[in-house]
């Protein structure tokens, strides 16, 4: 009888043992885990719409995200945190104390004011993003009307040239990194670009790839000057245009 009730201390006294090893295991697991992996560096990569503060604290918003290797599982396999102007986001673990936050940013060639809000568009002409926000450099279309606009859908014109008009200039701005602000439309589609105080003429044309490959110089050169621009008869026979002061 007292043998069985010693067997039964020790048996207890073991299975206490064991319980109190296993915490201590997953206890120093956990602090491990907890301090180990505490972020300590974070490169942000790809962002110009976002300032690299902003982006961090878009995703690491609570202590847990503080965490290397929670952060990196969240996004992983729970949280896709949808940011505007953003296509997706990949976080990449460094080491346990570094991370990099890989930005893909939307390609946006253009964009259009439409009751209260900007639709932002792509290259194939597709509205992309809507927002309240303005990106610099994200010239705006003026002065045209619209079939239908549509998040995720192709721009509808009355005129499909109007749209492969747009799809060029638009392009070309991009292609040869001009600061233009705004693309106007006369009633006979005659094109207009905006650069700060000049107004650049460009006419009707069905493509505008030569006064686009040389308006960067000139308007580099045109330094502070106000006035109009003057391309609509410029070819690439016909390198001759007019500035008219203002």
């Amino acid at each position: 009888m007292i043998h069985d009730v010693q067997k039964k201390s020790n048996y207890g006294k073991k299975k206490f043992k064991k319980f109190l090893i296993l915490f201590i295991i997953l206890l120093i697991a956990i602090l491990i885990l907890y301090f180990g992996f505490r972020i300590t560096k974070v490169n942000v990569i790809g962002c110009d719409y976002y300032t690299e503060e902003q982006i961090k604290n878009k995703l690491i918003v609570n202590e847990f995200d503080k965490n290397s290797l929670f952060l990196f599982l969240k996004h992983k396999y729970f949280d896709k945190t949808e940011i505007p102007f953003i296509q997706k986001i990949d976080i990449e673990l460094v080491n346990q104390n570094t991370v990099d936050i890989n930005v893909y940013e939307k390609t946006m060639i253009g964009c259009i004011e439409y009751m209260g809000q900007i639709l932002y568009f792509d290259k194939d002409g597709i509205i992309v993003e809507s927002s309240k926000r303005k990106i610099d450099y994200v010239p705006y279309i003026v002065g045209l009307k619209y079939d239908k606009l549509v998040l995720n859908e192709k721009i509808e014109t009355p005129n499909d040239k109007l749209l492969v008009t747009i799809l060029n200039i638009t392009q070309l701005i991009r292609k040869y990194q001009l600061p233009i602000d705004k693309i106007s439309f006369s009633p006979n589609n005659e094109v207009t670009l905006i650069s700060s105080d000049i107004r650049v003429l460009l006419g009707k044309h069905d493509l505008y790839d030569e006064q686009m490959a040389n308006l960067k110089n000139i308007l580099q050169k045109s330094g502070n000057l106000k006035g109009v621009l003057d391309m609509s008869n410029f070819t690439e026979e016909n390198n001759t245009f007019v500035f008219k002061p203002d």
